[in-house]
């Protein structure tokens, strides 16, 4: 099987943009749990 250098970077870029993209929502994800938890602990 012959894959061309075009689309195995095109693929690749595309799948990191997308994975990155995932890390961070749940970066966010993550920050907004700590937030609430820390609101809860300053009460």
């Amino acid at each position: 099987m012959i894959i061309d250098k075009e689309s195995e970077l095109t693929f690749f870029i595309s799948n990191f943009g997308y994975n990155q993209k995932k890390r961070f929502e749940i970066n966010r994800n993550v920050l907004n749990i700590r937030r609430q938890k820390n609101k809860f602990l300053l009460r």
